[in-house]
């Protein structure tokens, strides 16, 4: 009876454990859908793209970014970047309305790495980027903000308003980007709402990147990816 009742115990421990355990994720389940982000679907335009290895992520999203160094991507390289999947979606102005550039967009990206230590590595290095503005002349000024409700998340907003738009002579409407930042497991998520300043809102890009982080905290890689 002992001998059953320890039995019972460990296989009770052990269910319990692999009950806790999160689920696998590939990337396409590592964004954010239409329940993550209410209102918002698809962009038809930026449509999903996944990167694997390097070479691949650099010729599709770091060769239009003038501000990638060579250091950049010796970091990457150093951090064990595996692959990434870039995702955009847009908030019609009224339900079943066309896709529009300067509607609110939700662009997330997300980083694997070899390892946890690679991800967290790299949190830093996206943080920044996400604070830099133009390298010349640009309306556009940064901060650095506290995130709430994501554990040891980076925030970061870039905002261009009427007023410096004039101050240095560029075209185009007021527009502001609230981005968020964090590392879990081997990923890195970079979540950003990007739209006219009066439309989008620190906490509307914490709610999204708190429920997200909930959802995919702990989900191991999937054997896909």
């Amino acid at each position: 009876m002992k001998r059953r009742l320890v039995g019972a115990v460990v296989i009770g421990i052990a269910l319990a454990a692999c009950a806790g355990q999160a689920a696998p994720l590939t990337l396409e389940q590592r964004v954010p859908g239409a329940e993550g982000a209410p209102g918002s679907e698809p962009d038809p335009v930026e449509t999903q793209l996944i990167m694997s290895g390097l070479d691949e992520f650099e010729a599709e999203i770091l060769v239009d970014v003038p501000d990638v160094t060579d250091e950049d991507l010796q970091a990457l390289e150093d951090a064990g970047f595996v692959a990434a999947i870039r995702d955009t979606r847009f908030y019609p102005s009224a339900p079943g309305a066309a896709h529009a550039p300067d509607a609110v967009h939700l662009f997330t990206l997300v980083l694997q790495f070899e390892s946890e230590d690679g991800a967290r590595q790299m949190l830093e290095v996206m943080h920044a980027f996400n604070l830099m503005t133009c390298p010349d002349t640009c309306a556009f000024s940064s901060a650095a903000f506290e995130v709430d409700g994501t554990p040891d998340a980076l925030g970061a907003q870039q905002i261009a308003t009427q007023e410096s738009l004039d101050e240095v002579g560029e075209s185009g409407e007021p527009q502001a980007i609230y981005a968020i930042d964090f590392a879990d497991g081997p990923f890195l998520y970079d979540l950003a709402l990007s739209g006219p300043p009066d439309e989008v809102s620190e906490t509307e890009i914490e709610r999204i990147a708190r429920e997200h982080h909930d959802r995919v905290a702990g989900a191991p890689p999937a054997e896909s990816d």
